[in-house]
């Protein structure tokens, strides 16, 4: 038997990390705490995904069927992403249909892409309706104008900008490469690498997000698709979306409000190691392994001594 404390030190892993793979070992205590001692078998399971180099053939390169989908909906999806208020700066155009006149300051992909985040239940089946066949009637076109135009007038533009929850479609947002070569130069370390980030949300509150290799369980082994990074919400325990090495997002459900973290990745995705090193000075954990860092050279960079062996 062995302490969860040693094996995480031991194997220069996090809590998180261990209790992750615990669970897709199938092993299940739910008064798993960093005391709990762990079968020596199931140890040395754990201990084979840590320690030993992934063979070829135990690795998965394949993208998911979603991210083949053609997305006629790109377009407008990154450049509202990619703006934090666009609505403010636009004048109200008039329209009509069927006898119904209205003015509105949003598109059709933009009104319906509104339409997805708010709270009446049948304005959102009418929006999913449009992304998924585009077959709306012009009286569902009018009352979603309307209600999108509604929501201006009470949160303002900035806050629709953030409203706005996606297809579950990819759609090419990201420059990738930063992101994937930060994993790329821990994987041949750790088979399955983290980075750490924190992001301060709508309403100031810091949380934590991770990415990693997608993994996927399969009997005793964990499978790792290099080509894939998962992005996650360690704060509400929620994945949030997947990136692919061509950029390409794919968000996990349309009833995550993702645009403002994908505005936080995007400018990480362009000073990746910034982002990193800062992960330690406001949190004073390692941004490598999650542990607390306790002396200030380590709080300055950012990670432990054990994870520098490694590399920034």
């Amino acid at each position: 038997m062995k302490r969860v404390s040693t094996i995480t030190k031991e194997l220069n892993i996090s809590l998180d990390q261990l209790i992750d793979s615990l669970k897709g070992l199938g092993y299940d205590d739910e008064y798993l705490n960093i005391n709990t001692r762990i079968p020596k078998e199931v140890f040395e399971k754990v201990k084979s995904i840590y320690i030993h180099v992934v063979p070829e053939n135990d690795t998965q390169n394949e993208l998911e069927i979603s991210f083949q989908q053609h997305h006629s909906f790109e377009k407008a999806l990154v450049e509202l992403t990619l703006q934090n208020n666009t609505f403010d700066k636009r004048e109200e155009v008039f329209r009509s249909f069927d006898g119904n006149d209205f003015t509105t300051l949003f598109n059709d992909d933009e009104a319906f892409l509104i339409a997805l985040g708010l709270e009446d239940k049948s304005v959102r089946t009418i929006a999913n309706r449009y992304f998924q066949s585009k077959t709306v009637t012009n009286d569902q076109i009018f009352l979603v104008h309307q209600h999108a135009m509604a929501a201006y007038k009470v949160y303002g533009g900035a806050f629709l900008t953030h409203l706005m929850a996606l297809p579950k479609l990819p759609f090419k947002a990201l420059d990738a490469f930063q992101l994937f070569n930060e994993l790329d130069k821990r994987k041949t370390n750790i088979e399955f690498p983290i980075v750490r980030f924190t992001y301060k949300n709508q309403n100031g509150i810091i949380e934590h997000l991770q990415m990693s290799f997608d993994v996927n369980n399969q009997s005793t082994k964990q499978i790792r698709n290099s080509n894939v990074i998962v992005v996650k919400n360690k704060s509400t325990g929620k994945v949030l979306f997947k990136v692919d090495r061509k950029g390409y997002v794919l968000p996990v459900t349309t009833k995550n409000q993702i645009v403002p973290v994908l505005q936080y990745f995007i400018q990480i995705s362009k000073d990746t190691g910034t982002y990193v090193l800062n992960y330690g000075l406001e949190t004073g954990y390692c941004s490598r392994c999650g542990r607390s860092l306790t002396d200030k050279e380590s709080v300055r960079i950012g990670m432990g001594p054990s994870c520098l062996q490694y590399g920034i």
